[in-house]
Order: C-alpha cells, then sequence, then structure tokens
C-alpha cells in the first residue's frame, strides 16, 4: 500500500480549512461610491439627460485644387485588366473631359463634420 506524500496531505488540509472557515469570513463592507447605480428606465430618459453635453464640430476651407483635378490611379500590376479600365474611367470623368487634366486649377470648399461630448466643467470635449 502506497503512503500519502506530506505536501499532498498539506494541501488537502489547507484546501478543507478554507471550504469550512469560508463562511465565517464576513463581506467587505460596501463603500458609497462602489455600489452601482441603477439604470435609467429607457435609452430616451439617458439620452434626454445628457443631451446637453453633446457637440456638434463643424469645419470649412477653401483650398486649390491640384492641377490634374481628378483622383489618382490606383495601383495594379502591370497588364492588370483592372489598370486600362481605371485609368479610362478616370480620364472620362476629369474636368473637361480631358486625358491630362489640362483645365486650369480651381478653389473648392473642403468641409468636415463630427461630434464630441464635454467631460469637464472647463469645457474640455472629448471628439
Amino acid at each position: 500500500m502506497r503512503l500519502p506524500k506530506p505536501r499532498s496531505i498539506r494541501i488537502a488540509v489547507l484546501a478543507g480549512s478554507a471550504l469550512i472557515l469560508a463562511p465565517a469570513v464576513p463581506p467587505l463592507p460596501v463603500t458609497a461610491a462602489a455600489q452601482a447605480r441603477s439604470a435609467p428606465e429607457s435609452f430616451a430618459d439617458l439620452a434626454a439627460k445628457l443631451l446637453p453635453a453633446v457637440v456638434n464640430i463643424s469645419s470649412s476651407q477653401t483650398v486649390q485644387a491640384r492641377n490634374n483635378q481628378g483622383p489618382e490611379l490606383p495601383m495594379f500590376p502591370p497588364g492588370s485588366p483592372f489598370e486600362q479600365f481605371f485609368k479610362d474611367f478616370l480620364n472620362r470623368n476629369r474636368p473637361g473631359g480631358r486625358p491630362n487634366g489640362d483645365a486650369p486649377p480651381a478653389e473648392r470648399r473642403m468641409q468636415s463634420l463630427g461630434s464630441g461630448f464635454i467631460i469637464d466643467a472647463s469645457g474640455l470635449v472629448v471628439t
């Protein structure tokens, strides 16, 4: 008959003691900051409460357009069927229908739009 090793006995005694004494340990007190708040009854309630903190951010600028006036040709391997397709498509859609974009550069207006919310009374905004 084989006897258990002393290490196995110690582990068994510690595990058994932990199981027996665990219910005797009182739970840690919960602080007011750690208590969970109840969720709003609906998403609309939450949105209405947080709406004053939401901001709209927009910008616009007038820029000088590039000389070729069109998008760049995507890079394709030499001999790819898409190379000629995109070259023809993009050249047809350049201003004045000119293949090499000989039209004079024009100004164009660029706009961007975004949103964010205020996270601090000093006006710090996260976008």
